[in-house]
Parts: structure tokens; sequence; C-alpha cells
């Protein structure tokens, strides 16, 4: 990503690498905090308007470069974006930790990805997904630092689907569910 000119898009530029006592360690930049720990430290644990558009357009400009070159981080969320420096630059971000990231989405179908809060409806159910599901993390991460609370706060999968699909006005039909690698016990209760 960094030949391909990745720190011009909002992500965390790579320095380089090294081993240390039988690690293997790579070296970034220096970044202040992540956006969780900047929103616990607001007595409202939100940003105001103003302040979410700014965040909002370098995110959405970080994920249009990740769609370009076909990588799809599958674990956005308020941990995974830094801000760069509080004191100089306070709602410049950048999107950080690609520890998940995929080349090939298709090859990963039916693969748990995303922490569970901004998990989108096609990684719950198993079906095949695309680099949109950086985009639904991103539209519960708005929500989330609009509101100070979290979109779908489910306990479980089975949770984050009633809340994600089932209470938002959708319906999980036969033939999705034919197609979900959920367990068959999950495909039959009258609740999912």
């Amino acid at each position: 990503m960094k030949g391909l000119g990745s720190d011009k898009f909002n992500i965390i530029i790579f320095n380089d690498s090294f081993s240390h006592v039988g690690y293997y360690c790579l070296e970034f930049e220096k970044l202040d905090i992540n956006m969780l720990e900047f929103l616990q430290r607001r007595p409202d644990h939100a940003l105001e308007l103003k302040e979410i558009r700014p965040v909002v357009h370098q995110l959405a400009t970080a994920l249009d470069f990740l769609q370009d070159v076909g990588i799809v981080h599958a674990d956005l969320k308020p941990e995974n974006i830094m801000i760069v420096d509080r004191g100089q630059q306070p709602m410049r971000v950048k999107i950080i930790d690609f520890g998940l990231a995929l080349k090939n989405p298709e090859e990963h179908t039916g693969t748990v990805l995303q922490t569970l809060w901004y998990r989108c409806p096609e990684v719950l159910l198993g079906t095949a997904f695309n680099g949109a599901i950086d985009v639904w993390s991103l539209g519960c991460i708005t929500v989330e630092i609009f509101t100070g609370s979290a979109l779908f706060p489910g306990e479980d999968e089975e949770d984050m689907i009633r809340m994600s699909i089932l209470r938002r006005g959708g319906q999980m039909t036969k033939k999705l569910r034919d197609q979900a690698k959920l367990s068959p016990a999950k495909r039959e209760r009258e609740d999912i």
C-alpha cells in the first residue's frame, strides 16, 4: 500500500520493519490517540456535527483508496481510527491496524471478521461480501461519534442479526436464510 501512496489517503504510514529478540516488529509513524479514547475523554462521548464532517470525509477517502487497490480493511472501528495530533490537528484522522485486511474477499466467505458492533449483515450471515463491509462499519461509527453510543450494541451474533436486520424493518427471506452459513439450529429459530 505504501508504494501506491497510501500516506496521501489518511492511512497510517509504514516506516520500517526489524527483528528484535526473535520478534518481527513493524515501525509506523507516531500518532496521538485513538478515536475511542478521544471520545471517552469528552463529556458526552460524542463529537459535534462540524467535527464529524471532516472525520467522515477522511475515512471515506481512505476507504475509496482501499477500494481502488482492492483491499478490504475488515476491522474498522473507533479503536482503529487514530487522531494524528490533538493539539495541532484535532480532527485529522488516519486508519490503522490492517491485521485482518483482505485482498480477495470472495475467498473468505463465512469467515468471522469485523468487531461485533460494527459487523455487517453479510459477515453475520456468512454470505459473500466485498469492500462495502467497511462502509457499513463507517456508518455505525458515524452514528456512534454523533450520539455517543453504539448503533448496534449486540451481545452476540444472533443479537446483532436481530438488531441490524430485523429491528430495522428488514426481513430474512428463506433464500437468504439458506445462503447463510448459520448453524441449522440458528436457521430454524423463528425470531431470526
